[in-house]
């Protein structure tokens, strides 16, 4: 990791880590028998869950918002430089 990315990375607020790595998680492990799954899987090859990964209704949400946020703020230091 480059010393600008270990910066970045010291930034980030704990929750927003936490809340990214509980998104990634729903999209490798099963919700059922948190087994080893794809995000491409219709079913769990351990127990058939159907939808394995599937990622919380909010993600995408949440995520959208930020690119917003972060288009937002780009624009506005680019108006005051």
């Amino acid at each position: 990791m480059s010393h600008l990315t270990a910066q970045l990375a010291g930034r980030v607020p704990e929750p927003v880590k936490q809340w990214f790595r509980s998104r990634i998680r729903e999209c490798v492990h099963c919700c059922q028998c948190d087994g080893d799954v794809t995000p491409w899987d219709t079913y769990c090859p351990n127990c058939g869950q159907r939808n394995p990964a599937k990622i919380a209704t909010c993600a995408p949400i949440y995520l959208a918002l930020g690119f917003v946020l972060l288009a937002m703020i780009v624009s506005a230091l680019i108006l005051v430089l």
